[in-house]
C-alpha cells in the first residue's frame, strides 16, 4: 500500500471545505494541537453522519486512511468510485473480518493514520451506540496511540440543510493515549471492556446529550496509558497468528 493517498482524497477534501459554508455549515475544531503529525495513529470518533470521515480528513492535519463498511463498495457505482478513490478499504461489520484487520494493521505498521468508528454504524438518534471489539484489537496488536475525537452538530445536517438553517459543527480532539492489556491474549470480555474505555474517551469530548451510557465516571481504567509527546512512537506489531476475533 502506497503512503500517498489517491489524488481524489486531497481534491475532495478541499472541495468539501469550500462547499460547507455554502450550506451554512460552520466547522470549529478544538484541540487540533493534540493531533500527532507523524507516526502510527488510530483515530476514533462517534459516528452520526456519512460526513464524519470527510470532516476528519478535511479538517485535521493528517492524511487519514479510512475503514468503511463493505456495503459502500458493493452497491451504488458512484458511491463505490468515491470511497475507493478516497483511499478507503472495506470491512464487513460483525463478521470478524480478518482481512480488514490485517490491512488496518499494515496501515499502522507503515506509520500512517487510520480512522475507525468504534460503533461500526451511524447512530440514528445522535446517542452513542455499543462499540465493536475490533478497534480495541487493532490498538493492542499495533501498539498505536489512539486519538479520541468527538463530532457534534453534524446530526442536524439532513434536517437543516433543506431549510437553509445554520449548522454549527464542532470537532473536538482529545489527547492521545495507548491501550494496554493485563494479559497477552485478552478474552472477548476484556476486549469489550477496553472498547468501552475507548468510547468513554470519545464521550468526554461530546455534549452530554450524545453520550448515552459512556463517559459517566470520568475515571481512567487500568488499561489506559496516558501519553506525552515523547511516547508517540508506535509499539511493536503483533504477528497475525495472534489475532483474536
Amino acid at each position: 500500500m502506497s503512503d500517498q493517498l489517491p489524488r481524489f482524497y486531497y481534491v475532495a477534501n478541499r472541495m468539501f471545505r469550500l462547499a460547507l459554508p455554502l450550506g451554512r455549515v460552520r466547522v470549529t475544531v478544538v484541540g487540533r494541537e493534540n493531533v500527532p503529525l507523524e507516526g502510527a495513529l488510530l483515530m476514533t470518533s462517534n459516528h452520526q453522519s456519512n460526513l464524519d470521515p470527510p470532516l476528519i480528513g478535511g479538517f485535521l492535519p493528517r492524511d487519514v486512511v479510512m475503514m468503511s463498511k463493505a456495503e459502500n463498495f458493493e452497491g451504488n457505482a458512484l458511491l463505490r468510485w468515491v470511497v475507493v478513490n478516497y483511499g478507503a478499504f472495506p470491512v464487513r461489520r460483525g463478521e470478524g473480518d480478518v482481512g480488514a484487520i490485517r490491512r488496518a494493521l499494515q496501515v499502522l505498521k507503515e506509520g500512517r493514520a487510520l480512522y475507525v468508528a468504534p460503533e461500526g454504524t451511524r447512530s440514528r438518534n445522535g446517542i452513542m451506540q455499543e462499540p465493536q471489539p475490533g478497534v480495541a484489537l487493532l490498538a493492542l496488536r499495533s501498539g498505536a496511540p489512539i486519538l479520541p475525537i468527538g463530532i457534534s452538530g453534524i446530526e442536524h445536517f439532513a434536517h437543516r440543510i433543506g431549510r437553509w438553517q445554520p449548522i454549527p459543527v464542532t470537532i473536538t480532539v482529545g489527547r492521545p493515549y495507548r491501550l494496554v492489556s493485563p494479559t497477552r491474549k485478552p478474552d472477548r470480555a476484556t476486549l469489550l471492556a477496553m472498547s468501552d474505555a475507548i468510547m468513554d474517551r470519545i464521550a468526554l469530548l461530546l455534549p452530554e446529550r450524545h453520550r448515552g451510557r459512556f463517559g459517566q465516571s470520568g475515571e481512567t481504567p487500568q488499561f489506559i496509558e496516558e501519553l506525552d509527546t515523547n511516547q508517540l512512537a508506535a509499539g511493536e506489531q503483533a504477528d497475525d497468528q495472534d489475532l483474536i476475533l
